[in-house]
């Protein structure tokens, strides 16, 4: 499962997890924060990548660069 944080109130969706570890790796030249999370009603653990991006796009002749956080989330069996 991905999320896009495009929004203030998708980081709703987080809370009431618990976070037991993280780490930070590298992958390529970009640092990933690591989380792994359990929450009392899930059935299992989750997986949480924070992976740095950015979104380029154009408005008439100007090229908008924005940043963005990618959360990438998958089940711990």
């Amino acid at each position: 499962m991905e999320l896009v944080l495009s929004k203030p109130e998708d980081i709703k969706k987080l809370e009431g997890w618990t976070i037991k570890s993280g780490v930070v790796e590298v992958q390529g030249a970009d640092p990933v924060l690591v989380l792994s999370m359990s929450h009392p009603a899930a059935e299992f653990p989750i997986k949480l990548e924070i992976k740095p991006t950015v979104s380029i796009g154009r408005n008439g002749n100007i090229i908008v660069c924005n940043q963005m956080l990618r959360l990438h989330i998958e089940d711990i069996k």
